[in-house]
Parts: C-alpha cells; sequence; structure tokens
C-alpha cells in the first residue's frame, strides 16, 4: 500500500497547485510567452484552454446568441441541416464564441488531442501545399493568441479551476 500523505498536507498541496490562478497567471499562450520560450514552443505539445470548448451545434444556437448579445429580437429556433463547429471560451469572466471554418475546426480537435504546431504545419502541409499551409496556421495563431484559448500541455495540469482548492 503506497504512503498517504496527512491531510493538511494534502490541502496544501491542493493550494499550491492552484497558486497559478490565485496570483492571476492564465497559462494562456501569446506572443510574449512564445517569445520567451524561443523555438521550443514549435514541438511542444499543445492544448486548450480549461475555459475554452468546441462544440458542434445542431440548432442556430450562435445567431441565437449574437442577436440575444447585440440587443436584437433572437430568430425562431432552427435545426440546422448540417452541425456548426463553434469555439466557446472565457476571458476573464466574460464568455466569447464564434462558428468555425472546416479547416480550423480540424486543427482545433488536433490540439486537443494534444498535437505541436510542428504537427499541426506537417499535416497541412501535407493537406493543402506549404504555401497556403502557412498561411492559414499563421493566421489561425495569430487569432487563437489574441483570443488566449491556447496552453502549452504540460501546463494544463497547473492553469484549473478554483475547485481543486480546499
Amino acid at each position: 500500500m503506497a504512503p498517504r500523505c496527512p491531510t493538511s498536507l494534502r490541502i496544501i498541496f491542493r493550494k499550491m497547485a492552484n497558486w497559478p490562478n490565485l496570483l492571476g497567471w492564465t497559462g494562456r499562450l501569446d506572443a510574449g510567452a512564445i517569445g520567451m520560450l524561443g523555438e521550443q514552443w514549435v514541438d511542444a505539445s499543445l492544448a486548450l484552454h480549461p475555459s475554452a470548448r468546441l462544440l458542434a451545434m445542431d440548432h442556430n444556437s450562435a445567431t441565437l446568441w449574437s442577436a440575444l448579445d447585440a440587443g436584437e429580437s433572437p430568430p425562431a429556433v432552427a435545426v440546422l441541416a448540417a452541425p456548426v463547429d463553434v469555439l466557446v471560451w472565457r476571458s476573464g469572466l466574460q464568455l466569447h464564441f464564434r462558428s468555425l471554418a472546416a479547416v480550423e475546426a480540424t486543427t482545433l480537435v488536433q490540439i486537443e488531442r494534444g498535437a505541436s504546431f510542428a504537427a499541426l504545419c506537417a499535416e497541412l502541409i501535407d493537406q493543402v501545399g506549404e504555401a497556403t499551409a502557412m498561411e492559414t496556421l499563421a493566421a489561425l495563431l495569430a487569432r487563437w493568441l489574441a483570443d488566449g484559448v491556447l496552453i502549452l500541455a504540460d501546463q494544463a495540469a497547473a492553469v484549473t479551476c478554483r475547485s481543486t482548492a480546499a
């Protein structure tokens, strides 16, 4: 049987695991973080920030949400002919969302599985050629960094919800 930590130590460890959030650090990748990491970030496994989720919407939920957010009358609820991929994330206390093109949705699924930026590049180059792949990924990366939806996969444990705090 493995030795158990005393309860007081477990509580301290749980609180320490949540220190990044308590100190306001979110772990989100941005241009500054990538600059500090240098070239090593390209081969690092990526992940979505814990506040970000990919959803496949079968109804016109995004249209309803947009209308309500703009103070307009929402359209009637409707079933879509094909599901729409939507990225939902939180920045501070503000909730954001946007519909995704197929290439972005597919790439974010790969990121959810821990793909590195180098792996994303290699796969997209195989699909669309180098010039198009680099242009597409540069635009996507800029958007993801601005939205704050990426973290390094090995930081995922440190970027937790406060539910782990005692």
